[in-house]
């Protein structure tokens, strides 16, 4: 879409061969703010078919450090917009679905994911649960064992994994994943798969085990025990009896030391690396890179700039080292290929994009050097010499 204004709304709709279309701009990671969930509220109420292009990072953390405005907007409203909905509502996902978009991507009916999307409820990493329905849908979406598991653990899920999981309905390769949601809108135009209509059982044996598993309350594992108790929640309970209950939960959560800690070692951990008083700077554009030394580390160093397509040369004084080095390029991406990871095309561009020279002379217009030979001082410093 053109922007018409300096600062465009934090989110809009266009209609796509008859499919209403709802996009979120908050750069950079698309926060799901205060701002954000009001713009989404309004979206969603005026649209018919929701497909979520560039699927929202999570809830601002910023905001769980106070209390929110009288009549703000958050990520539980959106997803109560979404669940109050006679339509079909299908998630596009480009990009990382984290915490709140994550929620909001499974309130909706069905899931289409880039497949360089990652899903994720990240918040027991803060002392939290997912606050937005989460702890009520994935378990009812996914079954209890396995929604415990990703939100117990809190690490993020490819969408290939997302998918073979249950929580993401078709991946897409290739091509444009806003416009694949909007052909899926039309193929399911008319039909439900709302996780909160399902039914899923949990014994108790099964918290019993979950509780036993995670570190003691007073140990660093108060948020965990209380997203195992939402989880039992939401299987004895009607569903929105378990969003009550959920929510409670989740306030008790945010106010509480541990949330707080985690928060403020959350944002510490950013600040440090920031440089005070530094004006900004443009980080140096690497266009072409080299690597000193063809043994195991700088062979891999090598394939890492290949991976993410940045020419590379290799140089060794060492004709034994750097036949190792080709033969180790060519046998990794040989076996990416055969495990179905990476087209043949892709496996021989990486391949021909590494360069083993024996000539500083040819590394002479690189932007970025790295040295990779052995624990040896001297070395070190003819190598250096020689840069």
């Amino acid at each position: 879409m053109v922007e018409t204004q300096a600062r465009p709304a934090a989110a809009s709709s266009e209609t796509r061969d008859g499919v209403r279309v709802i996009a979120i701009h908050n750069p950079p990671v698309n926060a799901l703010s205060a701002k954000v969930s009001a713009a989404l509220v309004d979206e969603i109420a005026a649209a018919n078919i929701l497909a979520d292009d560039y699927a929202a990072e999570g809830a601002d953390i910023n905001e769980f450090l106070k209390p929110p405005p009288a009549g703000s907007k958050n990520a539980r409203d959106v997803t109560a917009a979404i669940e109050r909905s006679p339509k079909t509502y299908v998630a596009a996902i480009e990009g990382n679905a984290f915490g709140g978009g994550c929620e909001v991507a499974i309130t909706c009916d069905y899931r289409v994911a880039a497949a360089s999307a990652r899903l994720g409820t990240p918040e027991i990493k803060l002392g939290l649960l997912p606050g937005a329905g989460g702890t009520q849908r994935l378990p009812r979406m996914l079954g209890a064992q396995i929604a415990l598991d990703f939100m117990l653990k809190g690490d993020p899920k490819s969408a290939k994994q997302a998918k073979a999981m249950g929580l993401v309905d078709e991946v897409v390769a290739e091509g444009d994943v806003v416009e694949r949601a909007v052909a899926f809108a039309k193929e399911k135009a008319g039909t439900k798969n709302r996780a909160s209509a399902k039914s899923f059982v949990v014994l108790p044996f099964m918290t019993a085990i979950a509780h036993g598993m995670v570190p003691p309350e007073d140990k660093g594992g108060y948020a965990a025990h209380k997203l195992i108790d939402a989880v039992e929640a939401a299987s004895v309970l009607d569903f929105p009896f378990g969003l009550a209950r959920e929510y409670r939960l989740f306030e008790e959560l945010v106010v509480g030391p541990q949330a707080q800690s985690a928060i403020h070692l959350f944002f510490a951990e950013r600040e440090l690396g920031k440089i005070p008083n530094l004006p900004p700077v443009e980080a140096r554009k690497v266009e072409k890179a080299a690597v000193v030394g063809a043994g195991t580390m700088g062979t891999g160093i090598a394939m890492t700039f290949a991976n993410a397509k940045i020419p590379v040369s290799v140089i060794d004084v060492s004709p034994e080292q750097v036949e190792r080095g080709r033969k180790t390029v060519a046998d990794t991406y040989a076996a990416q290929v055969k495990k179905g990871r990476m087209s043949e095309d892709e496996a021989k561009s990486r391949v021909n994009s590494i360069k083993f020279v024996g000539d500083y002379n040819a590394i002479a217009d690189v932007d970025l050097v790295i040295e990779a030979v052995f624990e040896s001082m001297d070395v070190k410093k003819k190598v250096f010499a020689a840069l």
